[in-house]
Parts: structure tokens; sequence; C-alpha cells
């Protein structure tokens, strides 16, 4: 699970989303829905496992100002012979996999 094969590109544009902007703060296609959800107005998200994504929306935070938390968990067995890796990232409740 290297980045070139978990990550994908996500293009946005409209009146409503930020313009000439390449926001990196995590996020996944199950924030797709929420996203536009809220644009259109139906504020009940409720069932839904993604989360809006405001960083990329006109009037939403910079991205700096979003709180991102990453994290490596790391496992060793038989005297060392398997050795694996992941790298998970937070922003607010909702984790994604960087990498592993």
């Amino acid at each position: 699970m290297s980045p070139w094969t978990i990550r994908n590109t996500f293009f946005a544009w409209g009146p409503h989303f930020k313009s000439g902007v390449e926001v990196r703060v995590p996020a996944g296609n199950v924030d797709i829905v929420p996203t536009i959800l809220a644009l259109t107005g139906v504020q009940d998200h409720a069932g839904l496992d993604g989360r809006i994504l405001h960083e990329a929306l006109r009037d939403g935070p910079d991205e700096e100002q979003v709180a991102v938390e990453t994290c490596v968990q790391a496992t060793t067995a038989r005297q060392g012979q398997y050795k694996a890796a992941i790298q998970v990232s937070q922003v607010g409740p909702y984790r994604y996999i960087d990498k592993s």
C-alpha cells in the first residue's frame, strides 16, 4: 500500500470551491457525498461515514488551520523476519490510511 496505489485525485471547481489551490489535508472518496450534500443545503448527514471537506470550500479554513495528527504503527514478528508498518492520519474523528 504505497501512497501511489492508495491515493487518488479529486478535482472540484465552481463558485463554492477555492480556486487554484492544492489542498493536501487527508481526504477520501467517502468525503465527497457529505461535501456535496452540504453544498446543496442538506444538513442531515446521519449514517454517512465521511466528512465535509471544509478546507476545499471557498469560505473554509486554509489547510494549515486544519489539525491533522499522523502516527505510524509498526510490528515485527518471527525474530525480525517479518516487519510491517502503517501510517494513519486523523482529521477530527476521521482516519485515513496514508501508506503501509
